[in-house]
């Protein structure tokens, strides 16, 4: 949700590159990586530093994809609340029941 907010709070900002959140599969859980989309290599930014430019590129955020990807998020988040709650309700009904 930070990438996003910060996505569209620097959508107008020339030379920012919008920012990916990538869920990682780990043995111990899942990891989250951010990223920079469209991020240039290394051999790109050092030939870019050569040349002298008095305008940065436009920003590359989408305005669309960060709405779509905040209300999925939202929806994420409303389902692992469900999940807790009926998690929480269950183990309540254990205790209550072995009390």
């Amino acid at each position: 949700m930070q990438a996003s907010a910060n996505n569209v709070a620097n959508a107008n900002t020339n030379g920012y590159q919008a920012q990916r959140v990538d869920l990682v599969e780990r043995p111990s859980g899942v990891e989250a990586r951010s990223a920079s989309i469209d991020a240039p290599n290394r051999a790109d930014a050092a030939a870019d530093s050569n040349r002298t430019s008095p305008v940065s590129p436009p920003s590359n955020v989408n305005l669309a994809d960060e709405m779509v990807s905040m209300v999925a998020t939202e929806s994420f988040y409303q389902a692992n609340l469900q999940a807790l709650k009926a998690a929480d309700d269950m183990m309540g009904a254990l205790l209550d029941t072995s009390a």
